[in-house]
C-alpha cells in the first residue's frame, strides 16, 4: 500500500469461528453504530461499549480481540498513533453512491454479509477520482454512468481492504473509488440481510498522550 501506484490492497482472511458465530446470531439485534478514537498501540476497545448492543460471552471476547489486532495492525502499517474506529451492524445500504474518502487510508472489514465494493477499472477510477477530489460535479455524475457491474470488485467476508483516500500523501485526485453493497440484493443471492462491518481510518482530531 506504500507504493504510489497502488490504491487498494486486500488482505485475504477467514472470519474466526467464534466471531462468525457471534455475527450469525444478530438477526434480531437492532442496527447500531459505535465509534471512538483509539490509540493504535494499546487500543481500549472496551470504550466502544459493545455490551449495550451485543451478547456477552466468549464470542464477544473473540470479536474484541479481532478488533484490537486490526487497530494495532493499522497503526503499524501507517505509523498513526491514533485511529478512528467504527463498528456498524446495518440492514441498510449506507453509502450506495460511488465516492472517494477524504482521509489518508481506510481499512474496512466485513465480518458478516456483503462486502465493500470498489472500482477495478484503473482508468475510469482515475477519471472519477479527479472529478471528485473537490466534491464532484456534472462530469463525475456522467462518468459514474459508465461504470458497469463487471468493473466492480467486492470483498469477501473476513477480508481486510485497505483503501487509499484523497489525503494520502501525493494521492489527491487518485483515491480509490468505492461504495457500500446494495443490501436489497442480499437475500436474493443467499446472503443474510444484515452486515457487520469495521472501519478504521485516520479521520481524527487529536494525538495520543504519552501516558
Amino acid at each position: 500500500i506504500q507504493s504510489p501506484n497502488v490504491n487498494v490492497v486486500v488482505q485475504k482472511r477467514r472470519v474466526p469461528s467464534e466471531v462468525a458465530s457471534l455475527c450469525r446470531s444478530l438477526e434480531r439485534v437492532p442496527d447500531f453504530t459505535v465509534s471512538q478514537e483509539l490509540c493504535t498501540d494499546t487500543p481500549d476497545v472496551s470504550s466502544l461499549n459493545f455490551e449495550a448492543h451485543l451478547p456477552e460471552g466468549p464470542e464477544l471476547d473473540a470479536f474484541c480481540q479481532e478488533l484490537t489486532a486490526l487497530v494495532q495492525n493499522y497503526g503499524k502499517l501507517t505509523g498513526q498513533r491514533l485511529a478512528k474506529v467504527s463498528v456498524t451492524l446495518t440492514r441498510e445500504t449506507t453509502c450506495s453512491r460511488l465516492h472517494i474518502d477524504h482521509c489518508g487510508l481506510r481499512a474496512m472489514c466485513t465480518y458478516h454479509g456483503l462486502g465493500t465494493e470498489w472500482l477495478g477499472d484503473e482508468l475510469l477510477n482515475r477519471l472519477i477520482a479527479m472529478s471528485l477530489r473537490d466534491g464532484g460535479n456534472w462530469l463525475s455524475d456522467f462518468l459514474k454512468t459508465l461504470v458497469s457491474p463487471s468493473s466492480m470488485v467486492q470483498a469477501a467476508e473476513g477480508d481486510v481492504v485497505f483503501l487509499k483516500g484523497n489525503k494520502w500523501p501525493g494521492n489527491q485526485g487518485k483515491a480509490i473509488v468505492h461504495r457500500s453493497p446494495d443490501m436489497a440484493n442480499a437475500s436474493s443471492i443467499g446472503v443474510d440481510p444484515w452486515r457487520m462491518v469495521i472501519k478504521v481510518d485516520d479521520d481524527v482530531h487529536d494525538d495520543c498522550s504519552d501516558a
